[in-house]
């Protein structure tokens, strides 16, 4: 069988069989290029947990109707990290036990856990997305802007971190944005959706938060707020020294395109993220700023340790920037250099190919 035969991907949106390999729309064909098992990948990104084990069968049998072969099947959820994750695993687990074919869990969070008979897979499909556009060359141009922070998403870990930088009086040093509608769905935050905050922060600080929903819409001239903009044209990547990375969660260990937006665009960063998300940016060959901060567990003192930092740059984030340059530009050609995937895939090609 010929290489552009061994793998298929189920798209759950137009349901159908996609071939992966040669296809640049295939967000899994760098790793599968190098896969000689064949191989069904299961788009589960959509599909509630509720209704993934009815899926997973309606999968395979439309598969065996259509005569695809496979020995291995991958269930992709790296889009998002699930809200469902516990129960999706379960379900996949027993799936993998009573189907007795090798079966993974990929997700774009690097935190993994084992299973009985599933094995999860770290695969951030959203840096091979991300790297498929023309990225600009490194530059060391002067910028009018300490910082950036941009949040599509207003959700509640990135109102406790504006929260915390209002409070210290920085805004004014930022380039911000903070949308005040759901990007999915359209409908107006409300305080609603942010329940269970004293539970995070405190009473105190819950009651602040609140009331900065009051701020919102906050947008950059030129802005589309709740556009999902993949690139790096945005003044928050061009006109400023440090970006704040406010992942998209601040507890489960996803990275999307946000974490690599500033490594590409000559910047230094700070994560707002899940604890650890600096130490497994420097297992890749990163290097990071100031991340004393990183591997604290609470969310709130996390995030008043990530807001000393940028206290303490708020008037010499340019100076911060040149005693860094060294490591910013590293960063800019080691994420180029394909040495990032290359530490990213190698288990996961030995793992596909049954090399365990």
């Amino acid at each position: 069988m010929a290489m552009q035969d061994l793998h298929w991907r189920y798209n759950f949106n137009i349901s159908r069989f996609e071939f992966i390999e040669n296809d640049a729309r295939q967000h899994y064909e760098p790793l599968l290029r190098h896969v000689h098992v064949p191989t069904l990948v299961v788009d589960i990104n959509l599909v509630s947990a509720q209704d993934l084990a009815s899926y997973a069968v309606d999968v395979l049998d439309s598969a065996q109707a259509s005569q695809i072969r496979f020995d291995q099947i991958i269930f992709d959820g790296t889009q998002d990290p699930a809200a469902d994750y516990h129960f999706k695993a379960q379900i996949l687990d027993r799936f993998a036990q009573e189907r007795g074919i090798p079966t993974y869990f990929a997700l774009s969070q690097f935190d993994l856990v084992r299973h009985p008979h599933l094995r999860e897979i770290n695969y951030p499909s959203w840096l091979f997305g991300f790297k498929k556009q023309n990225l600009p060359s490194w530059s060391d141009r002067p910028r009018r802007h300490a910082f950036s922070c941009l949040n599509r998403n207003p959700s509640m870990h990135r109102l406790i971190l504006y929260t915390k930088i209002k409070q210290r009086g920085l805004l004014d040093h930022f380039i911000y944005s903070f949308y005040n509608r759901c990007p999915y769905q359209g409908h107006p935050i409300t305080s609603y959706q942010y329940r269970g905050l004293a539970d995070i922060v405190g009473q105190d600080t819950a009651d602040m938060c609140i009331q900065n929903l009051r701020d919102f819409p906050l947008s950059w001239a030129g802005e589309t707020l709740g556009a999902n903009d993949h690139t790096i044209d945005h003044p928050a990547y061009q006109d400023a020294w440090c970006n704040i990375v406010t992942e998209t969660s601040g507890v489960i260990s996803f990275t999307s395109e946000k974490i690599w937006k500033p490594i590409a665009a000559g910047q230094l960063f700070l994560i707002a993220g899940a604890p650890g998300t600096a130490t497994w940016l420097k297992s890749l060959g990163f290097h990071t700023f100031e991340d004393h901060y990183d591997l604290k567990i609470d969310l709130s003192s996390r995030f008043d340790q990530l807001v000393d930092v940028i206290e303490r740059h708020r008037d010499d984030a340019q100076a911060w920037w040149r005693a860094n340059r060294f490591h910013i530009e590293h960063n800019y050609h080691w994420f180029h250099s394909g040495n990032v995937e290359k530490k990213l895939l190698e288990p996961t090609i030995n793992l596909l190919n049954h090399k365990y």
